[in-house]
């Protein structure tokens, strides 16, 4: 069985406009971030993800949905949630998926 979700961008944007918006994180490196990146997504590169999680001290039922430029990434960061507790976890896979206005830094 599966311990996350794929998810769509149409899923996601839903998500995000609904009342209790997800931690939204892109994994990939500093550098594609700035290049651009979905509206309130936190940036932790997948090298520090797990320790970062761990820092953040979150809920096990927090909704956490992650990103990357290709999907491997993305798979790893979910697996790493899974083995760290979470339940609630959405893998939107690579950026291109994302068909809406992204935020350049």
């Amino acid at each position: 069985m599966k311990h996350f979700r794929i998810i769509t961008d149409k899923e996601l944007k839903k998500l995000l406009e609904g009342p209790r918006p997800p931690i939204l994180i892109d994994v990939r490196d500093n550098d594609e971030f700035c290049k651009g990146h979905i509206k309130t997504s936190k940036n932790i590169p997948i090298e520090d993800f797990e320790d970062a999680i761990k820092k953040m001290k979150l809920n096990n039922n927090a909704i956490i949905v992650v990103y990357c430029k290709t999907g491997k990434s993305s798979l790893i960061a979910c697996n790493i949630l899974k083995d760290l507790g979470f339940k609630k976890i959405y893998n939107f896979r690579g950026i291109d998926n994302w068909h809406y206005k992204l935020k350049c830094n």
